[in-house]
């Protein structure tokens, strides 16, 4: 049986796995996740849940959203927020049907993962700082990826030490001060840094992982990865 036609499916597939996003339509509220539907399967957007517009949580919040509008010939047909974390206002009977677990350490932050050692994404610096550091899994790479660069400005002053734009030695700008790659052209998804300046986060996970370590090498400090970083 094929999908529903008045359903809008996101179509941005340039998002890490795990990345949620609410399609908004007149007949109602989507919450979808790119993820596999079936282990041995491609990653693609899965319809979650359903909401009546009525039925929807008043406290749900996305972070790090980013909106998106579709339009057709008939006006707007959907209007689309992409998040790396989603936080509603839901018991965890009701989480855990729809494929969310509920984080009690982050006040409601949730994400597809169950919270252990093994799930999500994970850095740890050789000064003994692990990304994330308060409880909360990072369900995708770009969120881990932010963070932990955040942490190397905030801590090391890190783009006061390289010279901006900056691409770590995988060919094309991954931190600049503008949301620019080498070749001007936008970045797709940057990651707003604490400092203002830009992440590119688009790249594979092979390139992020190589970029991560040539970045912790400019301060003197090592960086390994673990949880999903470490799965094929």
């Amino acid at each position: 049986m094929g999908r529903d036609k008045s359903i809008y499916v996101p179509e941005d597939k340039s998002v890490d796995e795990g990345t949620f996003a609410l399609v908004i339509q007149r007949n109602g509220q989507y919450l979808f996740k790119f993820q596999k539907a079936v282990p041995w399967g491609k990653v693609e957007w899965v319809n979650m849940k359903k909401f009546d517009h009525e039925d929807v949580p008043n406290d749900l919040h996305l972070r790090s959203a980013k909106i998106k509008q579709k339009v057709n010939n008939d006006g707007l047909e959907a209007v689309v927020l992409y998040a790396d974390m989603i936080h509603a206002g839901m018991d965890k009977n009701e989480m855990r049907a729809n494929g969310a677990e509920h984080a009690e350490s982050d006040g409601g932050v949730t994400d597809s993962k169950s919270i252990s050692s093994s799930s999500g994404y994970r850095l740890s610096f050789s000064d003994g700082m692990e990304i994330p550091n308060d409880g909360v899994v990072h369900a995708s790479q770009r969120e881990n990826m932010g963070r932990a660069v955040d942490y190397l400005i905030e801590e090391y002053q890190i783009t006061s030490q390289i010279d901006l734009p900056y691409s770590g030695g995988i060919g094309r700008a991954t931190l600049n001060t503008e949301p620019k790659k080498s070749n001007g052209s936008e970045m797709a998804h940057p990651y707003e840094l604490s400092d203002g300046n830009y992440l590119r986060t688009t790249m594979g996970r092979t390139e992020k992982k190589r970029f991560l370590k040539r970045l912790a090498e400019e301060v003197g400090l090592e960086v390994s990865v673990s949880g999903e970083w470490l799965e094929d």
